[in-house]
């Protein structure tokens, strides 16, 4: 599902929700070669060094959990549903 604001009210809100992890997002994936169902935990930090701010908690930053479910096999590439 895509979700989008069509007001600067919903817009906010929609921030809102995501900002304080109320909503879960889930993707699917297609990566090169063979993929293994993990769990992936990180920090995240205030500058990624890209240009692009990244959500921080503190000095270390704060802990981002994805999960790596895969759903199926190709011979050169794996279909994956992430969630984080």
């Amino acid at each position: 599902m895509l979700c989008f604001a069509k007001t600067g009210l919903a817009e906010r809100g929609l921030h809102r929700v995501f900002q304080q992890h109320q909503a879960e997002r889930e993707y699917l994936a297609v990566a090169h070669g063979i993929v293994r169902p993990s769990r992936i935990e990180s920090r995240l930090i205030a500058d990624r060094g890209d240009g692009c701010a990244a959500a921080h908690g503190g000095p270390r930053g704060a802990t981002s959990v994805t999960h790596v479910e895969v759903i199926e096999t190709l011979p050169a590439a794996t279909v994956c549903r992430v969630r984080s």
